[in-house]
């Protein structure tokens, strides 16, 4: 045999056998990763779906108009005590409402409230009346006001139905829907009044209220209302979903980056229990959407630098070489995709892909050949600027501007611009408001959602990481950085960059900024706990047990402060026991 056919045959096998090697490395998932990822995913779905919200809510409406039809009397058939008037109010927010009862002795009417104030769009709002009279007139003074339902209510809570409900069909045909209590169940509540509303508005190509993010997930919430209507379920469903696709995204994002069963486990463990993901996986707005999207464009990057460095430095044949580089350009096309999908969520997509940048360019500089970089960067200027502009202008289709125009590309201007105008002349402050230094140990949780029912009992939501995991999250955070000095750790210098990049932003913010900004940052610490507890398995195999018994601590927790974080009705005394900070907001009583 020729010695070109001994080296053709030769390589011939090495092709072979790199191919596959290559396809066990695409086949990493087990029967075991796939038993263990549907059991926390499917958990974590069961949690998320249980109490999310009523799947009904008022939806005829009468809407007043300023001044031709902006009265309406309501007459109870006799004297009663009316204590309260709760009013579901529709699509405009605070509206002003003028109330007034008839004086039967003066045949006058007596203003008894100039300015009652109807705050929150697609929620119970409770007036107060507290009068006795038979005649209660209703005066809505701005130029619109789009009321879905009202409902009258003795001292006792009980529903008084007026005389004339039928003069105005539309307030009086859906009474069974209003709740004893009203809570999250059965309204929006914190940042859905934006949100929510607004993918009602661009479903329904109405001129959206809120124009301070993008549009992308706005959109994605729209789905949810389209299937499911205008109601507590349908406007959080697609969130909901999209922070259960998190729980297996995570899964396999941590055996990629241990090559651990266990490990991966472990840090898909610790995005299920986490308070933060539970809570905002529970709220219709654009905080996970923007994660799980982060989450991918940094996974489809790690892998496609796995991929090209398993070629690095490896003896290959020309035809394998080329293969293996396209397989690896799809995760960094993947990337671009999901980075895309991220800044037209929301702007802190931007902070994200900057880091990504770095990493990218980094590695591209230091592994690869320079003949290779003009070609690189070619890809780079495409997937990671070109495609982003293109998915973020595409996505203002749907948005009907206060501005008309034709010009898609004007409308995008227009509203970007609006967008940064905003940010960065607001100068606000909240009750609920903390510092970026504080998030990291839970400083000052967000109570973002608080009602009163019966007795000592409430229904309370407070927006805070599982003290089990985010407490531990630091120093995981500080090894890794000892351990990129120290040993020249790649994978914790990719982990690092990434934490850093949606944190440090944050740092050079002088606006009121909320606990929930660090949440994707808490993401990637949360891989950075993962990655450390693989290392402490490959050293000691006992290590195992003690990270059992950890988990075990953290579902604890996660019950612990379930009540507080869930809307779960509860006694307001157990809640004050978790006030384990003094700027702990768990209750409000």
């Amino acid at each position: 045999m020729s010695n070109k056919k001994k080296i053709k045959q030769t390589n011939s096998k090495q092709h072979t056998k790199l191919n596959s090697q290559s396809e066990q490395r695409g086949k990493f998932l087990t029967r075991t990763d796939f038993i263990a990822m549907a059991i926390l995913t499917i958990a974590f779905a069961i949690m998320v779906f249980v109490r999310l919200g009523n799947n009904y809510a008022p939806t005829t409406s009468k809407v007043f108009s300023s001044p031709s039809d902006n009265e309406m009397i309501i007459d109870l058939g006799s004297y009663m005590d009316i204590a309260y008037l709760d009013i579901y109010l529709g699509s405009y927010e605070d509206r002003n409402l003028a109330l007034s009862v008839f004086n039967e002795t003066t045949g006058q009417w007596e203003i008894i409230e100039k300015e009652a104030k109807v705050k929150s769009v697609f929620a119970w709002n409770k007036i107060y009346v507290g009068y006795y009279t038979r005649y209660l007139g209703l005066v809505f003074r701005d130029n619109v006001a789009d009321i879905k339902e009202i409902v009258c209510l003795d001292p006792a809570g009980n529903v008084i139905r007026p005389a004339n409900a039928d003069t105005y069909p539309e307030l009086f045909d859906e009474e069974a829907m209003h709740p004893k209590y009203s809570t999250k169940m059965d309204g929006t509540y914190f940042d859905e009044v934006y949100h929510g509303r607004t993918a009602y508005e661009l479903l329904h190509h109405m001129t959206c209220y809120e124009n301070t993010h993008p549009y992308l997930g706005k959109e994605l919430i729209s789905i949810g209302i389209a299937i499911f209507g205008m109601n507590p379920f349908g406007w959080r469903f697609m969130v909901a979903i999209l922070g259960i696709l998190m729980v297996p995204v995570m899964y396999i994002f941590g055996k990629r980056l241990t090559d651990s069963t266990l490990a991966a486990i472990f840090t898909c463990f610790l995005l299920t229990f986490d308070c933060m993901h539970y809570g905002l996986s529970r709220i219709s707005t654009i905080d996970i959407p923007v994660a799980l999207f982060i989450l991918l464009m940094y996974y489809f990057m790690f892998t496609y630098l796995k991929k090209v460095n398993h070629n690095i430095g490896e003896t290959a044949t020309k035809d394998y070489d080329q293969a293996y580089t396209k397989e690896a350009y799809k995760y960094l096309i993947l990337s671009g995709f999901a980075m895309s999908l991220a800044v037209a969520t929301k702007f802190t997509g931007i902070y994200a892909g900057a880091g990504l940048g770095l990493i990218f360019i980094g590695y591209t500089l230091k592994h690869f050949p320079k003949k290779s970089w003009k070609k690189l960067l070619g890809m780079c200027l495409i997937f990671f600027v070109a495609l982003p502009f293109v998915i973020y202008t595409i996505s203002f289709i749907p948005v009907v501007e206060y501005v008309k125009s034709p010009n898609l590309l004007f409308k995008m201007y227009k509203c970007t611009k609006d967008m940064i105008d905003y940010h960065a002349n607001l100068d606000a402050t909240h009750f609920y408001s903390s510092k970026w230094y504080t998030w990291p140990y839970i400083g000052k949780p967000l109570l973002y959602s608080f009602d009163e029912m019966e007795g000592n009992i409430v229904s309370a939501s407070s927006l805070m990481g599982n003290p089990a995991i985010w407490w531990p999250m630091l120093p995981a955070i500080l090894y890794m950085i000892f351990r990129i000095f120290k040993h020249k750790d790649r994978t914790a210098l990719f982990l690092v960059t990434a934490y850093i990049a949606q944190y440090l932003p944050w740092m050079l913010v002088s606006r009121c900024l909320f606990i929930y900004h660090y949440f994707p940052s808490a993401v990637f610490g949360m891989l950075i706990m993962g990655y450390t507890a693989s290392i402490f398995i490959k050293r000691d195999k006992n290590s195992k047990y003690i990270i059992a018994t950890y988990m075990i601590i953290i579902a604890i927790f996660f019950m612990v402060f379930y009540p507080a974080i869930s809307g779960a009705p509860t006694d307001n005394a157990y809640l004050q026991n978790l006030k384990w900070l003094p700027d702990w907001m768990i209750t409000l009583k």
